[in-house]
């Protein structure tokens, strides 16, 4: 989501569909992005990412299948870590 609140659609500038190695690829840019942001992967699951915030409560759980995204988290304030990571993936 934008700033204002509409949604966002990313163009890829070099296609990656169709290709037998697309999603190897696509983790292999996410992946290293997810851990220096500060998530921790998995060891059960490699697809899958958690960061805890500093406030109890504030976590964020990621999945990556293919290439979509899915974000567990249940604070959504201006100070939360999904705002900070939703900011992060708009910039």
């Amino acid at each position: 989501m934008g700033a204002d609140g509409r949604p966002r659609i990313c163009r890829v500038e070099k296609p990656v569909y169709g290709m037998a190695q697309a999603g190897r690829r696509w983790q292999r840019t996410l992946f290293p992005w997810l851990l220096h942001f500060g998530f921790t992967q998995c060891t059960s699951d490699p697809c899958v990412f958690v960061m805890e915030g500093a406030s109890p409560g504030d976590k964020l759980i990621l999945g990556c299948y293919v290439d979509d995204l899915f974000i567990l988290h249940r604070n959504s304030g201006p100070e939360s870590l999904y705002a900070k990571f939703t900011e992060a993936l708009a910039s």
